[in-house]
């Protein structure tokens, strides 16, 4: 694919060649662009620069591309902290690690060993640990996160009715279970509350409620001072 200055710009900074009496400007000169990357090519910014000093009757030509970054995959590295899954973990890198060694015997070149060690770790750690789900709120269970990846993939077999079946009643389930540890987390917040009352933890009692509203303005004069509400 070429880049050009095709895109809404003024003559000056479309113009990339200029004849030698200036009477006659083309766009001649163009940045051969991967057709995989294309649509990350900037066309609006895309342009020519008249002013480069650069001594040649061509204009300096810059091309800007967006550059899409993949998300970092995050794995769940709280397990390593149950004895039995470190364990695990443990015997099945070690047992990778070992075949490492039989490669670095054979002369193996420095690359190769980089790669099949970053590949025996990623793979042990998404298969022992798996992926880092974040938790935005605090009531929700490992248990609730297992029935929504379960969601996830009944969704994609919503193709016949008992597809349909499946996916719906996992969903009534979810949500089900959503209520329930919500309501099951407020009565605990609560009934700490209350022990740290009778323990006169006021501290304590302030950083645990539950429901902490903070005033805040209205953004309207009322004549007697901003109004201020919960």
């Amino acid at each position: 694919m070429l880049a050009n200055t095709f895109g809404p710009h003024k003559a000056s900074r479309r113009a990339m060649w200029h004849s030698p009496i200036g009477k006659y400007h083309n766009q001649i000169d163009c940045i051969m662009v991967r057709k995989r990357v294309w649509s990350s090519v900037n066309i609006a910014k895309t342009r020519s620069f008249p002013g480069a000093d650069i001594g040649s009757d061509h204009e300096l030509h810059l091309k800007r591309v967006k550059k899409h970054v993949h998300a970092r995959i995050k794995f769940d590295l709280e397990k390593l902290k149950d004895p039995e899954v470190a364990e695990a973990f443990h015997a099945m890198i070690g047992g990778k690690f070992a075949a490492l060694t039989i490669l670095d015997a054979d002369g193996t070149d420095m690359e190769t060993l980089i790669n099949t060690f970053n590949t025996a770790v990623t793979n042990t750690t998404s298969e022992i640990l798996g992926k880092h789900r974040p938790v935005k709120k605090p009531w929700v269970t490992a248990d609730l996160l297992d029935l929504c990846d379960k969601r996830r993939e009944l969704k994609k077999k919503k193709k016949d009715a008992e597809g349909v079946r499946q996916y719906r009643a996992a969903n009534q389930e979810i949500k089900k279970g959503m209520k329930k540890a919500k309501m099951n987390w407020i009565e605990e917040q609560c009934q700490d509350i209350e022990d740290s009352m009778k323990k006169n933890n006021s501290k304590k009692i302030a950083g645990e409620r539950p429901d902490q509203h903070k005033a805040r303005a209205n953004h309207h004069h009322t004549g007697q001072g901003w109004k201020m509400s919960d």
